[in-house]
């Protein structure tokens, strides 16, 4: 793993822990200010928006679910964006059941030493 696959893989991991601890404001922080996330056919933009949105979605999640990434796919890396795919579980933890799973595609860009969200599209 090249040492930019593995600061692009810190913030994936990042942003599934912050989703399983539920920490809005942290999770929006890792997204440019202009930042969307894409689900079932709509534009969330901004991260005030994301936060709420955000907060939205985790409420209708089972409570202390845990968010888990796997199978990341770097889909192409330019030096300062990148895109990759993985799938998310999201594991209920009163039964160890899988509650959803799906495919997240990251557009990431990288800006002042640091990788951020431009896109996170839920499919």
């Amino acid at each position: 793993m090249t040492a930019m696959e593995n600061e692009i893989f810190q913030l994936l991991i990042k942003a599934d822990e912050l989703a399983t601890e539920r920490d809005i404001e942290g999770y929006r922080d890792l997204f440019i200010s202009n930042g969307e996330i894409l689900f079932n056919n709509r534009i969330i933009a901004g991260k005030d928006n994301i936060a709420d949105f955000v907060a939205q979605t985790w409420d209708k999640e089972p409570v202390g679910s845990v968010h888990l990434l796997f199978n990341p796919l770097v889909l192409s890396d330019e030096g300062d964006s990148a895109l990759i795919t993985t799938r998310l579980l999201i594991l209920d933890p009163s039964d160890n059941q899988i509650w959803n799973s799906t495919k997240i595609t990251h557009t990431l860009v990288k800006r002042n030493s640091k990788w951020q969200y431009k896109k996170r599209k839920v499919e």
